[in-house]
């Protein structure tokens, strides 16, 4: 598939350097590939409005309505790749207006899913206004929320990700490089995963989300501290 060349930007550069196995700069200006810039494994944006302002790093980002917008990234190669005992997910997120924190409803701004009982994601929750959920499941009869936070009214840029670790037994929810209380003592992950998207938690689609979605990664390992507070900035 031949694609074009759109990421010489600074930032993409300084997430590359920090050996994700795969990373979506969601920047692409027209059609419906989502470009993959470490491995190749390009994904499908199905319905999203590209070319949208994005995060300050001089490229733009696809814009999802909330209704039946998304990125279909799975790919079996990505499934092969993934670590659900050690790896970090990212993803910038804004939401299209102060009103989507108090709609009621779940909108994800990524996800890797095997099953109801090992899955990785990133929402918007339902469960109260104003409120973040960051997760990690691993294991059946487990529950490993790794962080619900509350309080969020941002209408601007948020950089959100997490990280988890069997070897060291956490997990932990980033918000703008700020670390949540890490979970601990979780189940092991079962299985690869059998989705991957940016902007819903199914390809029905389920939860989509309502706004614009920024650069998503995915790391076989955890990251730093330190790590996650660069990539949080944008220069």
């Amino acid at each position: 598939m031949s694609v074009p060349l759109l990421f010489s930007r600074s930032y993409i550069k300084r997430i590359l350097r920090t050996r994700p196995i795969a990373l979506w700069p969601l920047s692409e200006p027209s059609g419906t590939v989502a470009i993959e810039r470490v491995h190749g494994w390009h994904g499908t944006h199905v319905g999203v409005t590209l070319g949208q302002p994005g995060i300050g790093d001089g490229n733009t980002c696809p814009l999802y309505d909330g209704v039946n917008d998304y990125t279909n990234v799975y790919s079996a190669e990505l499934a092969g790749a993934f670590n659900g005992s050690e790896g970090s997910l990212m993803a910038w997120a804004k939401v299209a207006n102060a009103g989507v924190w108090t709609d009621g409803t779940t909108k994800y701004a990524a996800t890797v899913y095997r099953d109801s009982n090992n899955r990785v994601f990133i929402a918007k929750s339902s469960s109260a206004n104003n409120c973040l959920v960051v997760a990690y499941y691993a294991g059946a009869g487990t529950a490993n929320i790794a962080r619900y936070v509350y309080g969020v009214t941002s209408t601007d840029w948020l950089h959100l990700c997490l990280t988890w670790s069997a070897g060291a037994n956490e997990a932990i929810a980033y918000v703008d490089a700020q670390p949540k209380v890490p979970v601990t003592d979780f189940g092991a992950w079962v299985g690869a995963p059998t989705a991957v998207l940016i902007g819903a938690a199914s390809i029905t689609p389920t939860s989509p989300w309502s706004g614009t979605l920024g650069p998503v990664a995915l790391w076989d390992r955890a990251l730093t501290p330190g790590e996650v507070a660069a990539l949080a900035r944008v220069r």
